[in-house]
């Protein structure tokens, strides 16, 4: 096993101090042989923090893990305390774009294998009831036409969650520079992970587990 440790980036003393928590907390993972969420069971193989000079846009956490059959699997993880989905967001926008970068690198990125994820403080009731349940639906459509079949369909889904979608769009399409197909919106989106950490709540559950 090995981990490589830099100093956390900061761009406030708050901001530091979470991403440094964060970090501290897949460190643990890797001392204890913890679970790595998103990622399937398997041990972990490495952590590695501020990654950008290996290669990697999303480099707050880049995290290897391998299966009981011998699978490799990364998760490259982007920790922006105040994110916001909207696409006047900075630091939503910024790490939204970085994971694009990646996803579209096969040095960085296995799709199929990796996952990215945007880890923030506590999510927004908004964030809970409709921005994950659009990202797992991307992770249960067989195609990207049944998941957008899905967002556009009325009762079962909702106006909140198409308009988070166009958010996803039209964020990626500024990144990409080109209005991407529905197929690899959809690829992209099952790949992508919204994380919370509360180490802003004293004695939660992830400031006693570091």
């Amino acid at each position: 096993m090995s981990s490589d440790v830099s100093n956390p980036f900061s761009t406030g003393g708050g901001g530091q101090l979470f991403e440094a928590k964060v970090q501290a907390s897949f460190l643990l993972h890797l001392l204890i042989g913890g679970r790595v969420p998103c990622l399937p069971g398997g041990s972990v193989q490495s952590v590695r923090l501020q990654a950008k000079q290996a290669g990697f846009r999303t480099d707050d956490v880049v995290v290897r893990t391998l299966t009981e059959t011998g699978t490799e699997h990364r998760l490259l993880a982007q920790v922006k305390h105040h994110a916001v989905v909207t696409a006047s967001d900075e630091e939503f926008c910024d790490a939204l774009g970085s994971a694009w970068l990646d996803f579209n690198n096969e040095r960085a990125f296995a799709q199929g294998l990796d996952a990215l994820a945007l880890i923030t403080g506590p999510l927004s009731d908004q964030a809970l009831q409709h921005v994950r349940p659009l990202l797992e639906w991307a992770r249960t459509s067989a195609s990207g036409e049944e998941f957008f079949n899905k967002v556009a369909t009325a009762r079962f889904s909702s106006d909140k969650k198409r308009a988070y979608l166009q958010v996803f769009r039209d964020v990626l399409t500024k990144v990409a520079g080109a209005t991407l197909i529905d197929d690899l919106v959809w690829r992209f989106l099952k790949h992508l992970y919204l994380l919370a950490y509360d180490f802003d709540v004293q004695d939660s559950k992830n400031e006693a587990d570091v």
